[in-house]
Order: structure tokens, then C-alpha cells, then sequence
């Protein structure tokens, strides 16, 4: 009782809510023109009413929703139908679907087919009037409501006996003869309304019509149907219907729903089976037993046409199946550009088409599985898992099935795709290589399923003995052509590589094909091969052989190629790539997989070894292509030249130039990368299993990287981070540490006449460069091969400069090591007595200078007379020698006494370099100046690893010092800069030693050399111009350096020892351009402090120099002028005109000068 009192209240309340309104609309139900304005506003406020009712069985009973369609139906009924306008149309048709939710379950069968019949004469059109997209909209959501089962929502349905029978009841009456045409004429219209532009008509059209196809059309009549939704279909999925751009994915997805539809309930296995069209698969022994009595039968029994069961069926027949299996196929595969649709939700629609029409149209479309497996295939390998994943477990589905064709497919797609790749890619189609190339990833990723073991089995035996590799290989690699990047990769500075490993992670350069033009098409080859190997596992070993042997015949472009293919498919089948971090988890490799490995890298490795790369190159190009009897397509750019009449000349007709072939050093270059590639791969691959190989692959390493192509020196510092990094070292320099043994062995094997290598001295300069301090430990060996060779090669420039260049960096080495070494030890400081610096009065000077000066100035002109002998006092007149009591006690035997050597023993370090000095110096005057340069640099870094030990060193440059002093005059200013350096050094470390060498044989030169140095750079374009200008801007010009040492020498010499007056004032006259504020700021600073040291040994010359060079002393506000040696200054003094230069501004340092030395 109470809930039917709640019930009849709730009805009550509706009632009283909807009263004021219908009754309203039902005076108004004539439509004239002055009412139709009022109507429509009571429509639109029945809607608002109903719509915030309850909408339940309780609410609206049938009588309540009888009251509420009586007002409707008037207007229905008092006015034409074409006289109604579309709004006040479209509110009626909300009105009543609204009213259908619950009057669903309750109207008789024949008001309903009323109501479906009014929904589909405006949907169709055939109302008299045509009405706008909104009202069909309404219209059809009102034959949606109609027309879905309702028992699918359990709370909307009236707890009555017998209501889930309600919609079998609807489709009985709907497949009645009476009502199929009109069935029919409302799919006809509901296929027109899928085409309109209105996006919400379309998504509703779309829905009644896959309902109509499911549910409500007899199987019979499907056929006839089915040609004109499928072409429907396809024009609304891929946007024909005047849309511009894709369609939208909502529409895509409904589209295609219908179509599975359509395709499965009009040419499914099931119901072609059943109506005979064909016979079922025979999958036991009583199969085949009935198919044989059918076909006795059917010659038995004579042919007789069947009744349709219809006027509108049509018969599935084995004629009507080939016709429509032709005309579906090329509707489907019209639907192939669907696979590039930007929405997630078209990609998806399109994924479960082909897998509802692939599993339900085994035995009736049977060329068409093709196609649709390549639409799943190519989805499963989106980018987008939303994508991938239901592909991927449809496939997976697929190909579990009892029916094996479809695995048989499979593989056969996937050998006609490698078969096709070679004539695809001449073509510059990258979309469709990279299509098939992703077809073959797909099918390869399948065999991850412990279902699908037979794809595994069938790609090993495709890359296997038997799988015809020598045919479809050779053709891949004929037409894969890598070519040079546009921009070349950077290689960095391979000392600071090796050394700070951790910190720089360099990475493999991109390289590109010739045929294939985008960076996604590549990196789909390349997912194609690593696919293969990843299923054939083992399987694949055999390819990956045959590839690396074809690469070991030569560096032409299909070597090339073959040494690429090898690396992919390695990768795939080892489970490791170049560009990604390594798994933690270590994949466990088989004996036999490591037994191949190892002789695949001693191979590749081979390749540094091999004397001629290219010898049998031509021959086994010309074998490959007779091999290959297969057409290539040649993609040509340009516009192709015609001959006209007038321009015909028969001597000109000659063939078309062929296509110029890559050249032989690119390709070369290209063999090296991919090989160090090979090497990195199998290194990640068995991990530390790779250290004993190093004995054959780290020459090929360190030859690579110290080579002068960029792209082959950073392929060879990113493949030895990554093997470092796969064979457990902390740093590449840690590897080469723990292999020198072998990197030394190896490159002392290249020094030799049987396998000589002129980039064997750079690899042992970069070895030396990274051992460092163990150098004298580890590399004596080296160093005598080093002097071995150089006796041997001594004509040889090419070696010597490489030898030299070793013994140099062994040097630098060193001496970078000694200098950390005092600066650890706090014996770097320079003793007191080097840096003592005389002054005037320990000279012999006093307050007399000036005057002692100026009688000097005046008779420095005269000619020197005869100087008085010199008294040496009493001189002995015998031999000096031993009394007899000398010889007497000489006789006697006497103890031993022990002498004290205070003399420093020579370190190890020091011998090592005294070695190389005393075998050095012979090579100044070597013909080549690189040479003559680096012997220059050797002794120059020497004397600081040996400044401790003079003896160790001196007396090679007191035997050298001639040759020394002639490289002053060398016509190579670069070698010349070099002696400079030296004597810079030499001064440095051993002043004493150098002090009066330098006054007496190198200042001559280096006057002449300051006079050289001028007129070169009034030429030089690196010089600096204007009013004052000296030397050059940069500090690394020739000019520069040379003047630098120059100015350090003086500055070394010129207070350790009395200098005559004359070679003084000629040093303080020369270097006064270098106080100039045009000249290079460190060139300043060594002016400066040689002016200081002058200055502290004879200041008042070094204050007339300068002063007399500006015409004032810039310490004082006035000051005499030069105007000859006869006026004077307000002062009284007199400044010499020829020392006087207006053109250098050097008051600033002047005043700097004069100031130091007071």
C-alpha cells in the first residue's frame, strides 16, 4: 500500500505539472501563423517540465503519458505535414522520445511501427517537406529510442511479468513482409543522414543504423544492402562527403562498427555455411567423409535454382560470394590510408574491424586476409599503447585459433615484404619501405608469445642455411647506400675523453642512406633487422656471418651495407643497441652465440691488418651483380634534356651518363664506423668476456680514434665509452691502463717493415699522453723501439716526425709529473741565489755614475788603444811533481777513506729523458723543419725535468749548441720560434750556463731577427695597424711567440751578469717598441721587467734611453724637448733627437720603469 500511494502521488504530482501546459497546447494545436510563435514556447516549456521529472515507471504511468501525447498527436494530426514548421517538428519529436523511455515497454506493436514509420518519414524525407539537420537529428534519436533494447537497463524496466520479451516481440513484428520495406527505406535514410555534415546527425545515424543491421534486418535481406552500406561506410570513414582534412574519430569509429556489422551478419562464415555458399573446414576424419557424400550428392542431384525467401532476399550462392568476397576486398583495402588517422579512437575502429571481419570471415574472404592481418600488424606496432595493445592481443587471438592459415600467412607476408624492400627503396617511397619495414617488426614481436613459438621457428629458418639469403641479401645490400652526414660530428679532444670518461658520454653519429631521405624511414629498417635477430635468436647467427663475411671482401657500398645489416641483426639477436643504457639484468648468451661472437670480432678486427681493402673489390661487385638477374629502379632528379631538329647532332648521341659512383675513400671511412660499431655491439653482448679480446680489437680502438676524420674519431670515442662501460672498467683510461701490454705490443708490430703503420706513433702518443707518471715503468720498451726505428727510418720523414712525436710527448709527460711532484714535495720554490739580482754599487758603481756616464758618452765613438799587458806575478819555471817523501809515503798502504758525493744521483724519470736528449740533438738538422721544430720542443721540455741535474743535460746542449744557434736562421719562422723557446728555457733552468752564450752568439741574431720581424709584419695581415701598433693581436701568430722569448731571454740574462755598456744600451734601444701601448699586453709585461733588470744594473742609461725616447721624463710635469743636442730644457737637460719616436705611446710604462728601479 505504500508504495502505491507513493506511486499515485508521484503521478499526481506530474500531473499537476504538466496540466497548465497541455492543455494549453492543445487549444493551440491548429497552427496558424499568429500562434505558432506561442506553441513553440509551450513545447519548449513541456520539455523543460518533463525533463525535471522523475523519469521512472512510477512517474508516468500510461495514462499520465497518453495525457501528455494527446496534445502532440493533435498537432500531428490537425495540421499537414508539410505545413508544420521544423522547430515546432523537432520539439514534437523530443516530446515524444522523451515520452518512449517508459512507453517502450507498454504501446502495442502497431502504435509502435507507427512511431518508427514517423521517425523514418522525416529521416527519409517522404513528409512532404524537407527538413533541416536538426530535425532529422531529433528524429532519429527518437527511432534510437524506439528501436534499442530497454531491457538492457534493468532500472528502467517495470517489474512486470513477460518484460524481457518485449524487443524479441519488436523484431518479430519488424521482420514481418508488411514492415521490411520499411525497414529498408529507413536504412536508405539513415545511410543519407551518415553522410551529412551536421556532426550530431551523423553520430546518431550512424548508431540506428548498425542497430537496424543487427537486430531488426533479416539475414536474408542483408545481402541486398550490403554493397550500398559498405561503400556508405567507406565514404563516411575516410571523409568523401565534402569534408576537408580527416574525418573526426567519433564518426570513423561508428562508420566502421557498421561496417563489421554489416560485413559479418552478410558474408560471415556462419551464415554462408549455413545457406550453403561454402563448406565448412573440414578439421576431422567425419568431415571429410561428409564432404565426399555432398559432393555425390550435388552429382547426383541436378541443379536447381533456389526460391529466395523473400521478394527483397537474395540467395547466397558460391557466385554471389566470389563477387562480393572482389567487392569488399577493394572497399577494405580503400581503408588502408585510415592506418595514418591522427585520432587514437579511428586507429582503434579500424584495429577492430579487421579483426571482427578476420575472425569471422576465415572461409569467405579468404584473399582479403592479407590485408586486414596488415592492418593489425601495422597497429600493433603504434606508437600509442591505447593503439598497440588491443591489436596486439587481437593477432594474438587471431593466431591461436585452431585454424592455422593464418600463421601460414604471417610468414609469408613477411618474406614478400623482404623481397619487395629492395625494389622499394630505389624509389624514394619512404612511407611505404617504412610501412612494410614496421610489418615485419610486428610479426617479429609476436614471437614473444610462448603461443606463437612456430614465427621464431620460421624467421630462423629465414635467416638460416636454407632460408636464401644469398638472393634476397644481395639484393637488400645493393640498394642500401649510406652516405657522409650533411654536418660533420664533433670530435672532442680525445685526451680529455680518456681522462674524464665519467663525465663525458660521447654517442654514436647518425649516418644516412642515399635512398632514403627520412630519419623515421631508417630508424624502421632498422627495427626491422633488430626485430629478426630478437626471433631467430640463435637462428640468426648464420645471417649475421654471412654479412660479415660479405663485408670482409672489400670497402665498397655493399660491404658497407653488409657490415650495417650484421649490426642490427646482431643487436636484435643479442638483445642490446648502441644508443640505449644497458639492462641490469644480464641476458645469458650460449656457448655457441660466444663462439661466433669471438670469431666474428677477431674478423672485423682483422680488417686494420688487411694491406689492401679494396683489391678484390671490382671483381666480387661484378660476381654479386651477375648473381642478381632482378631490374633496379634508378630515381633520377632533375629536368631530363630534350634534342629538338635544330639542335640534333648524331656525333653528340651518345647513352645518358651513368650515375657517379660514392667515392672509394668515403666508403672506406663509412666500413670503419660501422666495423667499430660491429665491435661495440659484440662487447655489450658477452660483457666481460670481451677483455681477452681487446688483445686483437684495442689497436683498431685507438687507430680509429686518433684519426684525422672526424666522424671515424668520434665513432671510435663512443665505441670505446661503451666498451669500457660493458667490459666493468671505471674509465676508458683505467682499460687502456690495464691493456697497455697489448696496445703496446700491437703498435710496436705496426713499426715494422712487414707491417708498417705511419698512424702506429700517434696511437703510442695518445698512450703516452694518458699513462702519465707510470710512463718510465711501462714504456721503456717503446722508447727503444722508438730508437731502434729512428736509426732504421732515419730517412723517412713521415716516421721520424711520428717517432719524435712520441719521444716529445714522453717529455711533456714527464715534465707535467715532476712539476706536481715538487709542488706536492715543496721543492718547486727557486733558490735565493738564482733570483739575486746585483745592484749598482756591487757593481763598482757609486755616486759618480752619472758623471762616470757622461765621459763615457762622449769617447764611445773613439777608437781603443792599446791595453797594458796585464801583471801576473811569478810563475813556476819546472814541472811541479811528486818529493821522495811524497813517493815514499805514496808506497805505504792506507786506509780507505770514505768521500762524501754531494752531487744528486739522476732520477729514473731523468735518465729516461737524458736518453732521449743525447739520441735527440742529431735530428737538428734533420731536411725536414717539423722535425727540426719538434727536436726543439723535446729539449726544451727536457730542460725542465732535468734543471735538477744539470749534468744530466748540459753537456748535450754545450755539444749541440752550435746547431741550436742555427736554427736562428732557419727559414721556417715556426722553427725559429722553437729555438727561441728553448734558449727561453735553457735561461730559465741554467742562467749561468746560458748568460754569456746568450750575450755573445744568440743577441747578434736576435737583432737581426727584431729587424726581420718588423718588415714581416708591415705585410703580415695579422698585424696590427695604426699609430703605435706592434707585433700582432692574437697570441698564438709566430711573431708573437718569437717576441715573447726574445723578451723572456733578455729578461733571464740581463742580471746574472756584468754586461759590457755598449751590448747594454743596445738591448735598451731595440726593445723600446715593446713599451708601446699598441703592443700585445704580455709582450708589455716582459719589456717592462727587462727594463727593470737593465735598470738595476745601470739605471741612469736605462732613465736616458727612456726618457730621451719620449723627450720627457713622464715622472715630471716639465722636461726638455729633443730639438738637437744643442737646446736645452728649462732643466739644463739635453735629450739625444735620435732616440726620440712620437709614434709609442709607452709614457705608461715608462713612468712604471723608472719607478721600479728609482
Amino acid at each position: 500500500m505504500g508504495a502505491d500511494s507513493g506511486s499515485e502521488a508521484s503521478a499526481r504530482f506530474a500531473f499537476q505539472q504538466l496540466k497548465p501546459i497541455c492543455v494549453p497546447i492543445l487549444s493551440q494545436a491548429s497552427l496558424t501563423p499568429s500562434t505558432t510563435q506561442k506553441t513553440l514556447l509551450l513545447l519548449e516549456a513541456l520539455l523543460v517540465t518533463l525533463r525535471g521529472l522523475p523519469n521512472n515507471s512510477a512517474t508516468f504511468t500510461p495514462n499520465l503519458i497518453k495525457y501528455v501525447f494527446f496534445p502532440i498527436s493533435s498537432i500531428l494530426q490537425r495540421n499537414p505535414t508539410p505545413t508544420i514548421p521544423d522547430q515546432i517538428f523537432e520539439k514534437c519529436l523530443l516530446v515524444l522520445d522523451f515520452l518512449c523511455n517508459e512507453w517502450w515497454w507498454t504501446c502495442e506493436l502497431k502504435e509502435w511501427g507507427q512511431f518508427v514509420m514517423l521517425a523514418s518519414a522525416v529521416i527519409c524525407g517522404i513528409d512532404g517537406r524537407k527538413r533541416d539537420d536538426e530535425t532529422k537529428e531529433a528524429a532519429a534519436r527518437y527511432l534510437w529510442t524506439l528501436m534499442r533494447d530497454h531491457s538492457d537497463d534493468p532500472a528502467d524496466a517495470p517489474d512486470t511479468r513477460g518484460s524481457k520479451a518485449r524487443f524479441p516481440d519488436l523484431q518479430e513484428y519488424a521482420n514481418s513482409q508488411k514492415f521490411i520495406p520499411v525497414l529498408g527505406q529507413t536504412l536508405n535514410g539513415l545511410l543519407g543522414c551518415a553522410e551529412s555534415p551536421h556532426l550530431a546527425l551523423q553520430l546518431v545515424s550512424l548508431q540506428c543504423t548498425k542497430l537496424l543491421l543487427s537486430s531488426y534486418l533479416p539475414s536474408h535481406a542483408i545481402p541486398s544492402v550490403l554493397p550500398g552500406v559498405v561503400s556508405t561506410m567507406g565514404k563516411v570513414a575516410l571523409g568523401h562527403g565534402g569534408t576537408r582534412g580527416w574525418q573526426k574519430g567519433d564518426v570513423v569509429d561508428r562508420a566502421l562498427g557498421v561496417m563489421a556489422v554489416a560485413i559479418v551478419n552478410g558474408i560471415g562464415d556462419e551464415i554462408c555455411i549455413e545457406e550453403g555458399a561454402i563448406k565448412p573446414a573440414a578439421t576431422r576424419l567425419e568431415d571429410l567423409a561428409d564432404i565426399a557424400q555432398d559432393l555425390e550428392g550435388d552429382a547426383s542431384t541436378p541443379n536447381v535454382e533456389r526460391t529466395p525467401a523473400s521478394p527483397w532476399a537474395t540467395p547466397r550462392t558460391p557466385a554471389w560470394l566470389r563477387g562480393t568476397a572482389s567487392q569488399l576486398h577493394i572497399a577494405l583495402n580503400a581503408l588502408s590510408s585510415l592506418l595514418s588517422h591522427p585520432t587514437p579512437s579511428a586507429l582503434i575502429a579500424l584495429s577492430r574491424l579487421s579483426s571482427t571481419v578476420l575472425s569471422s570471415t576465415t572461409l569467405t574472404l579468404p584473399t582479403t586476409h592479407t590485408l586486414l592481418l596488415s592492418n593489425l600488424l601495422t597497429l600493433s606496432v603504434h606508437d600509442l599503447a591505447i593503439v598497440a595493445d588491443p591489436s596486439k592481443e587481437s593477432l594474438k587471438s587471431i593466431l591461436t585459433s585452431p585454424i592455422p592459415s593464418h600463421l601460414h600467412t604471417l610468414l609469408q607476408m613477411t618474406h614478400q615484404n623482404l623481397s619487395t624492400l629492395p625494389i622499394m627503396i630505389p624509389s624514394h617511397s619512404d612511407a611505404k619501405v617504412g610501412h612494410m619495414a614496421m610489418q615485419v617488426v610486428a610479426v617479429c614481436q609476436l614471437a614473444e608469445y610462448k603461443a606463437l613459438g612456430a614465427i621464431s621457428a620460421g624467421v630462423a629458418q629465414f635467416l638460416g642455411s636454407i632460408g636464401g639469403i644469398e638472393k634476397w641479401g644481395y639484393r637488400l645490400l645493393q640498394v642500401l647506400e649510406f652516405t657522409m652526414p650533411a654536418i660533420a660530428p664533433y670530435a672532442s679532444n680525445a685526451a680529455a675523453f680518456l681522462t674524464e670518461g665519467d663525465v663525458y658520454t660521447p654517442g654514436f653519429p647518425p649516418l644516412e642512406m642515399k635512398h632514403v631521405a627520412s630519419r623515421e624511414t631508417r630508424n624502421a629498417l632498422e627495427k626491422m633487422l633488430r626485430a629478426l635477430g630478437a626471433a631467430g635468436g640463435e637462428g640468426s647467427l648464420f645471417a649475421i656471418d654471412w654479412f660479415v663475411g660479405v663485408a670482409a671482401w672489400g670497402r665498397g657500398t655493399t660491404q658497407v651495407a653488409a657490415l650495417w645489416c650484421a649490426g642490427r641483426i646482431l643487436e636484435g639477436a643479442g638483445g642490446v643497441e648502441l644508443e640505449r643504457e644497458p639492462e641490469t639484468d644480464i641476458r645469458p648468451v650460449g656457448k655457441r652465440f660466444q663462439q661466433v661472437i669471438r670469431s666474428m670480432v677477431k674478423v672485423v678486427a682483422d680488417f686494420w691488418n688487411s694491406e689492401d681493402w679494396e683489391g678484390d673489390e671490382d671483381k666480387r661487385d661484378d660476381e654479386t651483380a651477375a648473381a642478381d638477374d632482378f631490374n633496379l629502379v634508378e630515381y633520377r632528379k632533375g629536368v631530363v634534356p630534350l634534342k629538338t631538329l635544330i639542335n640534333f647532332d648524331p656525333s653528340s648521341d651518345a647513352p645518358p651518363p651513368t650515375s657517379v659512383l660514392p667515392s672509394r675513400e668515403t666508403q672506406s671511412t663509412l666500413h670503419v664506423v660501422h666495423s667499430l660499431q660491429l665491435l661495440t655491439i659484440a662487447s655489450g653482448i658477452i660483457t666481460t668476456g670481451f677483455s681477452p679480446l681487446l688483445l686483437h680489437t684495442i689497436y683498431p680502438l685507438l687507430r680509429s680514434l686518433v684519426s684525422p676524420i672526424p666522424i671515424v674519431a668520434s665513432t671510435a670515442q663512443a665505441a670505446l665509452y661503451h666498451i669500457t662501460r660493458n667490459c666493468s672498467y671505471a674509465s676508458p683510461a683505467n682499460l687502456l691502463l690495464s691493456n697497455f701490454d697489448y696496445a703496446l705490443d700491437a703498435a710496436s708490430r705496426r713499426l715494422t717493415r712487414a707491417r708498417l703503420d705511419v698512424q702506429a706513433t700517434k696511437v703510442l702518443v695518445e698512450l703516452v699522453r694518458l699513462i702519465g707518471r707510470d710512463v718510465v715503468v711501462r714504456a721503456g720498451d717503446v722508447i727503444e723501439v722508438c730508437f731502434d726505428r729512428l736509426d732504421e727510418y732515419h730517412g723517412y720523414g713521415v716516421l721520424v716526425e711520428g717517432l719524435v712525436q712520441v719521444l716529445g710527448q714522453v717529455v711533456a709527460v714527464v715534465e707535467i709529473e715532476e712539476q706536481m711532484k715538487e709542488g706536492e714535495d715543496g721543492d718547486g720554490e727557486v733558490k735565493a741565489e738564482q733570483l739575486k739580482i746585483k745592484t749598482a754599487e756591487e757593481l763598482g758603481r757609486g755616486e759618480d755614475r752619472l758623471d762616470a756616464f757622461v765621459e763615457w758618452y762622449k769617447h764611445r765613438n773613439d777608437i781603443p788603444g792599446k791595453e797594458k799587458a796585464e801583471d801576473l806575478g811569478p810563475t813556476p819555471q819546472q814541472a811541479r811533481g811528486l818529493s821522495k817523501d811524497d813517493q815514499a809515503n805514496e808506497e805505504r798502504p792506507t786506509q780507505p777513506i770514505d768521500q762524501k758525493d754531494d752531487t744528486p744521483q739522476p732520477s729514473p724519470t731523468q735518465t729516461l729523458v737524458e736518453r732521449i736528449v743525447s739520441r735527440s740533438i742529431y735530428f737538428l738538422t734533420h731536411p725536414s723543419p717539423l722535425i727540426r721544430a719538434r727536436i726543439l720542443a723535446l729539449l726544451r721540455s727536457s730542460t725542465a725535468v732535468l734543471r735538477s741535474s744539470p749534468s744530466s743535460i748540459l753537456p748535450s746542449v754545450h755539444k749541440a749548441w752550435p746547431f741550436i744557434v742555427n736554427r736562428f736562421s732557419d727559414p721556417e719562422p715556426f722553427v725559429v720560434t722553437e729555438a727561441a723557446a728553448l734558449v727561453e728555457g735553457l735561461v730559465t733552468h741554467a742562467g749561468d750556463f746560458m748568460a754569456h752564450r746568450v750575450w755573445d752568439d744568440v743577441w747578434p741574431r736576435f737583432q737581426k731577427m727584431l729587424v726581420a720581424l718588423d718588415q714581416a709584419d708591415a705585410k703580415s695581415a695579422l698585424a696590427k695597424r695604426g699609430r703605435g701598433g706592434v707585433g700582432t693581436e692574437s697570441a698564438y701568430s709566430v711573431s708573437h711567440r718569437t717576441y715573447r722569448s726574445l723578451l723572456a731571454v733578455l729578461a733571464g740574462v740581463a742580471s746574472g751578469v756584468r754586461l759590457k755598456d755598449e751590448l747594454m744600451w743596445d738591448v735598451a734601444v731595440a726593445c723600446r717598441r715593446f713599451l708601446s701601448a699598441g703592443a700585445h699586453a704580455e709582450l708589455r709585461a716582459h719589456a717592462r721587467e727587462v727594463y727593470v733588470r737593465l735598470g738595476r744594473g745601470n739605471p741612469d742609461m736605462v732613465w736616458l734611453v727612456l726618457c730621451a725616447t719620449l723627450g720627457k721624463d713622464p715622472r715630471e710635469p716639465e722636461q726638455g724637448v729633443a730639438e738637437g743636442e744643442t737646446e736645452a730644457a728649462g732643466n739644463g737637460i739635453r735629450w739625444p733627437s735620435h732616440l726620440r719616436n712620437e709614434n709609442w705611446d709607452c709614457a705608461v710604462d715608462v713612468g712604471i720603469v723608472l719607478g721600479a728601479i728609482g
